[in-house]
Order: structure tokens, then sequence, then C-alpha cells
């Protein structure tokens, strides 16, 4: 997760979030009806721990061959890329890399993965592959690149094709503003885009004493924060442009993870991980519906230069194997399988 975009334009409007805003306060749930009837015990049996596990393993290896990271643009960047592809490739999935020259002139590479359905719908599942220079981003965002492997290794084991293509999106330089996904966006055609019927995004799918964000896709939380907030949030996401049938993909997570009932983990509605991660240039293009997880830190606390720390170890060196709640990851992978279940039938 991106500590601090500033300038950031969407559809009428201007982000800066190098405001500080506090983490929302309380647990606020969707108003719409349950969409699905996540059976999770058997969803949660499909996974295979100690794969997913050492999975992780993997990319904290790669990490520490390569200075303690995985930043983008460096060694790490495209070792953790050779690592995923590699894994997927050798489970029949088709992947490809998307080379792209970001608006700063940043060249990156995206890396996708799919399993064709009958359709021309696609459902589309994103983590940011990247670390930041300061660590090996275990949980922000190797959590996320392993929720979606182990998500695809399953899927590529199912005999009978879904409805919609399913693609799985590793995306490069979002620690470095967002540059991968954003690139993906205003780059994919119009036609392309309308046959994205889903996007949800994993970032920080592994917190330790943290809740489980989901994010608030159609904004309708802002008007529950607390005063001092609540205008500074208007005002940010003023002019936004939401995608149709947003809730629908943001309730679909509600009902996993209240059936889940993962222990110890609150669930709240949240804003501000809109502005921070690679949700961002789906909101702004309004075109796609989205949602995602983002696992914050239940106690945040703000640094010397007044940046959040959105979780234990959030942004430093110790963000390493160590810094993981396997419950809470293995768990985000059954919220994919279910996300898939529902949207790509």
């Amino acid at each position: 997760m991106a500590s601090s975009i500033v300038g950031v334009m969407l559809v009428g409007c201007t982000i800066d979030t190098s405001v500080v805003v506090p983490p929302m306060p309380g647990a606020t749930t969707p108003s719409s009806e349950a969409v699905s009837s996540p059976d999770v015990e058997s969803i949660m049996s499909l996974i295979n721990q100690r794969r997913a596990l050492s999975f992780l393993d993997d990319l904290q290896a790669v990490a520490d061959a390569h200075d303690g990271n995985r930043a983008a643009g460096t060694d790490g960047a495209a070792a953790s890329r050779d690592l995923v592809a590699e894994t997927l490739k050798d489970a029949g999935l088709k992947v490809t890399r998307e080379p792209f020259v970001s608006s700063n002139g940043f060249t990156g590479e995206n890396l996708f993965a799919e399993i064709p359905g009958t359709s021309d719908d696609v459902v589309l599942l994103g983590a940011h592959l990247d670390s930041v220079t300061m660590g090996p981003g275990l949980n922000d965002n190797a959590s996320g690149v392993g929720t979606l492997v182990e998500t695809a290794l399953i899927e590529a084991q199912r005999d009978s094709a879904r409805s919609a293509t399913v693609r799985f999106a590793f995306w490069d330089a979002e620690e470095i503003g967002i540059l991968g996904s954003s690139a993906y966006v205003e780059q994919l055609p119009a036609e392309e885009k309308e046959e994205i019927t889903a996007y949800v995004n994993y970032d920080m799918t592994a917190t330790i004493d943290g809740y489980v964000g989901i994010i608030d896709s159609d904004l309708s939380s802002i008007d529950e924060q607390p005063e001092e907030i609540r205008d500074l949030l208007s005002e940010m996401y003023s002019g936004a442009d939401v995608a149709s049938d947003s809730t629908r993909v943001e309730q679909t997570l509600w009902d996993f993870y209240r059936a889940a009932n993962l222990d110890g983990f609150e669930l709240r509605s949240e804003i501000m991980t809109l502005a921070n991660s690679d949700t961002l240039p789906f909101l702004a293009d309004g075109t796609v519906p989205y949602s995602g997880i983002g696992m914050l830190g239940a106690d945040q606390e703000v640094d010397d230069d007044g940046a959040i720390l959105f979780a234990a170890c959030y942004h430093q060196a110790c963000d390493t194997r160590a810094n993981i709640d396997e419950d809470a990851y293995l768990t985000s992978i059954g919220s994919a399988l279910h996300v898939i279940d529902t949207l790509a039938d």
C-alpha cells in the first residue's frame, strides 16, 4: 500500500492524500442485502495451506537475496515477478507480461495470468508485487500476491470453465505512485474495460492485530464519519463517478468475511485505502465495478513526519515473514475463491 499520493486526479476532483486522516472509527456495514451465501468450510478446504504459506517464504527469500527488498525497478522486483510467472506457468495458466512507461517516465512491467471463460466477461483480481526499499514487504504486499497465487493455483485445477474469464493482475510500482495499475487502466481500450465486470484488490491481507477493511466502493460510509474528517473526505472524493454495480462486488466480500468470522478481526468499511492502493485508477475511471481488502492495524500510529503507519512494521525492515497473521492470510484466499464463485459463474 502506497503511503502518499499527492494530487492524484479523479473525475472532477483532486485527491491529496498528503493530508493525515485518522483511521475509521468503529465497524460499519453496507446497507444492501447479502448477494451470496458462502460455504466457508468447503471453500477453505480447497486451500493448500502448506503451499500458500511456503510461497510467502519464497518471496522472503527473494528479498533476502536482493538487498532486503523487492522494490520497483530493482532486481528484487524482477525476481519476484519471475517467481510468480514461473509458478503460474507450471500450473498451466496463460501468463503474459505487459511493459509500460508511466506518465512520469518510469519503465515497469505488469504481470497477468488468466483462466479463460466461456463469455466475454472478465473478473479481475489484483495485487501489487513491489515492496518499498526499506524492507521486504511481506504483509505489504507479498500477502496480497500470495493470496492471488494460491487462488489461481486452485482455479487451475477446476474441471469446468466458468462463464467469465478470471484474470489475475500483479501490478508493478504501486509503492512509488500506483503506476502499474494506472498505466493499465489508462491504456485499456474502452470496449475491454466494459468487459471487466468486477475488480477486486488485495493489499495487505495478513496484518497482525488489525481489522478487515473492506473498500467502501460507493463511498456511502463518508456520512458516518466524525465531523472533523467528514468534510475532508467529502471534498477529497467530490465528483467521483462510482461505477455501477460496485456495491455488489463490495457486498460479496462482506458476505464472506461475515460468514468466516475471523477470530479477533473486526470488519469495517474502508475509505482511505482507495487513495493509497490499486483501486484508485478504477475509481478515477468510473467504468469498472470494484472493491477490495486492505487489512489495517487496529491501533495506528503517526510518525514524526505526520504519516499514518497503517499497520505493524508498515514500510519498515521488520515487515518480514514473522509479520504475517497466517489465519488472516489464509482467510483472504478463501474470500478470493468466493469472489470468483459468486461473480465469475
